[in-house]
């Protein structure tokens, strides 16, 4: 069977099912989450490894579909994600492909635990950052933080009694037999340390067997076209990089807008107050002069003065509201170049950060490869 190397492919998810074969056998499975990542493949594997019904759940309708057409049996079927219609404790064994999402989702957690039976188990893996996998190669992780394993361990101690854990670990090497020997012998001194790719988590109300370590041999082929990925992360990464220098500049820009915009409120602000300062001087003086003698001489240069005042008050209040309407604008303008500023930094930072992220996988990928061809 061809190997996918790719995020939760056959090349993740299989060395998991021969590892826990011995749980499989005449089992009633449920496999959560892999449809979409290997086609069904995954589930028809675990069929042909001798379990008595095998259920393949997955949100991707279209590809559940696919499946469904592809390799459905009567002991080998493809559903949606979702289980209403299924009855408690319905499954012996409960594979989940990821344990991120239930992780995060402890009630959607609580459903799968609901399918166990009482005698059963859950199995699934929780990706490790800080190792690197065979996936790595083909179909870098996203920027998506997993849980960490301590969160997973207490989700599903709210559940299970037991609950033990194994790691996944890639292996790079070159068997070297004579034709007929028997048995294995493994040598990891030119393997040095390295972090575990993923846990593997096996939780149940009561201890599971210990396993013997396994060593699943893939299908290395894929692994024999995969050097323009080392060229496409690297053109990620320079893009990455031009797009940060273009957002900076941006950031400038909008950072001496900004400026401009302050000096012009200030200014509009300080216009406004005199304008009011102003206007407040004309209306006093109209109020004392409404109230001064009635004696004709004196009240034909008032009224004439009067009528001034009036008109310099109208103009003055016109000024006013043009001023109001003007500092509006420009504050209006100024929480914008505001806003846009904040969106600016906010994205140089993200796009800096998916630069160093893509820039430490280009040179962790031409680590592997120049390794890959030492080895050859």
């Amino acid at each position: 069977m061809a190997s996918s190397f790719k995020r939760l492919g056959q090349s993740e998810l299989l060395p998991r099912y021969i590892f826990a074969e011995s749980l499989v056998a005449r089992r009633r499975v449920l496999e959560i989450g892999a449809i979409a990542s290997t086609l069904g493949e995954s589930a028809k594997f675990l069929e042909t490894r001798g379990a008595r019904l095998v259920v393949a759940a997955d949100a991707d309708l279209n590809a559940v579909q696919a499946a469904e057409a592809a390799h459905a049996t009567a002991t080998l079927r493809f559903r949606a994600l979702v289980f209403d219609d299924l009855e408690s404790g319905s499954f012996d064994l409960v594979m989940v492909a990821d344990f991120a999402p239930y992780v995060r989702a402890p009630e959607l957690l609580k459903e799968l635990v609901r399918l166990v039976a009482r005698n059963g188990f859950i199995i699934g893996g929780l990706r490790n950052p800080a190792g690197l996998s065979l996936a790595h190669v083909v179909d870098p992780d996203d920027g998506d933080v997993p849980p960490t394993f301590g969160q997973l361990q207490d989700a599903l101690s709210s559940h299970f009694k037991a609950i033990e854990v194994a790691t996944q670990s890639p292996v790079l090497g070159y068997q070297l037999a004579f034709e007929g020997s028997e048995g294995l012998q493994i040598d990891g001194s030119l393997a040095g340390f390295s972090e575990a790719a993923y846990y593997v988590v096996v939780a149940g109300n009561e201890p599971v067997r210990n396993f013997e370590p396994t060593w699943v041999q893939l299908n290395p082929e894929p692994l024999a076209y995969t050097g323009g990925k080392l060229e496409d992360a690297a053109t990620r990464a320079r893009d990455w990089k031009e797009r940060s220098d273009r957002l900076k500049e941006a950031l400038a820009r909008k950072s001496q807008e900004f400026d401009v915009g302050e000096l012009k409120n200030r200014q509009l602000t300080e216009m406004l107050s005199e304008a009011r300062d102003v206007s407040a001087r004309l209306q006093a003086q109209l109020e004392s002069s409404r109230q001064v003698t009635s004696d004709s001489t004196v009240r034909d240069a008032l009224t004439l003065r009067l009528q001034r005042l009036e008109f310099d008050l109208t103009a003055s209040n016109q000024r006013v509201i043009d001023i109001d309407g003007r500092l509006a604008q420009s504050l209006e303008l100024l929480r914008a170049s505001e806003r846009a500023q904040q969106d600016a930094v906010t994205h140089a930072i993200s796009t800096q950060e998916q630069a160093r992220l893509d820039r430490a996988r280009k040179e962790e990928l031409e680590h592997r490869f120049s390794e890959l061809v030492t080895l050859k």
